[in-house]
């Protein structure tokens, strides 16, 4: 505030700071007989609003990591589970195109074989017909 954003402040400022917190310590330290509980006393209610903030930091970062932890479980739970229907979807298909196969092939073959059992049944009775005659 003194330096007006400066990131170099003159040395005047910064002799002028040093100066009242080497005072602020002083007086601490020689004002009765607990001068050094006083300074300690004084440098932690310093500190509780930083210390304060840093706990709320922590809670803020551990809510974040919570949620990206979320988010990755779900992706790797949708990979593994794409990946399942992928190799399921796959044998499950080979296994009903053999099956298909295996059944259309018997069926063709039966038609077939009908077929040409009852061309043949005809040639001969029409062969035999014509004998005959």
């Amino acid at each position: 505030m003194t330096s007006n954003g400066d990131l170099e402040p003159k040395t005047w400022i910064k002799l002028v700071w040093g100066f009242l917190i080497a005072g602020a310590a002083s007086v601490l330290l020689f004002s009765g007989g607990g001068g050094l509980n006083a300074l300690q006393t004084a440098s932690i209610i310093a500190a509780l609003p930083f210390a304060i903030i840093m706990v709320l930091m922590i809670v803020s970062v551990l809510i974040t990591l919570s949620k990206d932890w979320k988010i990755d479980r779900k992706l790797r739970r949708r990979k593994r589970e794409d990946r399942v229907k992928g190799e399921f979807k796959e044998e499950f298909v080979d296994d009903f195109k053999e099956e298909i196969y295996n059944e259309m092939k018997d069926e063709l073959y039966d038609d077939f074989k009908e077929k040409i059992h009852k061309e043949i049944k005809d040639e001969i009775v029409k062969e035999i017909s014509k004998e005959d005659k």
